[in-house]
């Protein structure tokens, strides 16, 4: 698999968790750790492993690292309730199965099978040699639009979420039809699969592959579903806020605050009226910022 697919697998596998647990915090790190085994070890190879380097594959495309990781991210999950190293092995793990690590178990599970197997030297432009190859595939330049829109999406989250329970209709249209669209994909890759078309601008050939690009699509499409149900449940926030010409009890700091929680509470795309005062305050800790105090009702 080329290397923004990779990515684009820990785009799409951590923002499906994060919207399944509703913990944003695997977002990033699974992204990182979809994109690490190709970021560190082809250079690491060309530069300190040259009989090793033409394979690209070494200390983060192995089993044994992943389990290290794996026990490491459980130890932080249950003593400090961080989903960091998790996130980061998951992306991580991805990327050793869409790469079919297991076919070549003496890299996978080295050095439990014997030495590392030797590969001839690389030629000086190794680095770029490899650049230049998924810069010339169309299908990377795909990948990595989606993978800017993405990140776009998730950095400006707060208004999109607003925006769209205000144009709930418009927004539900292209969330389906970006759903129609995925599954029919997935049609596509299952039928070049069964009559053996090799899909070379993803470097996909075998049939493992073929099912793995399935699944990335499949789960892409799931996202989506996901996220329509959670389109349907919002509520539009009011452009501008209607205040009460006269007041039952004073202005004070307290009864600001609490209106500043409701009104993020609104730009989450949840009921303040059906959300308990510790939910509203962990919403307001995680959407409240410089940017969202000045829509706070003005003091008087």
């Amino acid at each position: 698999m080329f290397f923004f697919f990779h990515l684009l697998t820990g785009v799409i596998l951590g923002l499906l968790i994060a919207a399944l647990l509703n913990d944003r915090r695997w977002i990033v790190p699974c992204i990182i750790g979809a994109a690490l085994p190709d970021l560190v070890d082809k250079p690491l190879g060309y530069l300190l492993l040259p009989t090793a380097s033409l394979g690209g594959r070494f200390l983060f495309h192995n089993l044994l690292v992943f389990a290290v990781l794996l026990v490491a991210g459980l130890l932080l999950w249950k003593y400090y309730a961080s989903p960091v190293i998790l996130a980061l092995d998951t992306g991580l793990l991805s990327h050793q199965i869409l790469d079919s690590m297991w076919m070549y178990p003496k890299m996978w599970l080295y050095p439990l099978l014997g030495p590392y197997p030797a590969f001839p030297m690389s030629p000086p432009d190794y680095i770029f040699d490899l650049l230049e190859t998924d810069l010339n595939n169309s299908s990377e330049w795909v990948f990595i639009i989606l993978c800017i829109c993405a990140l776009l999406l998730y950095w400006q989250r707060g208004s999109l979420t607003a925006t769209a329970a205000r144009h709930k209709k418009a927004v539900g249209t292209l969330l389906k039809s970006l759903e129609i669209v995925l599954w029919g994909l997935c049609g596509i890759v299952l039928a070049c699969g069964l009559l053996k078309i090799p899909l070379k601008d993803l470097a996909v050939e075998s049939a493992d592959q073929y099912a793995f690009t399935i699944v990335i699509i499949a789960l892409a499409a799931i996202l989506i579903v996901r996220w329509e149900a959670v389109l349907k449940n919002a509520h539009p926030v009011p452009e501008k806020r209607q205040t009460a010409h006269v007041r039952p009890y004073p202005a004070g700091p307290a009864v600001r605050e609490i209106e500043r929680m409701e009104y993020l509470v609104r730009l989450a795309g949840k009921d303040p009226d059906r959300t308990t005062l510790a939910a509203a305050k962990e919403i307001a800790a995680t959407y409240g910022s410089s940017r969202d105090r000045k829509n706070d009702p003005p003091p008087t």
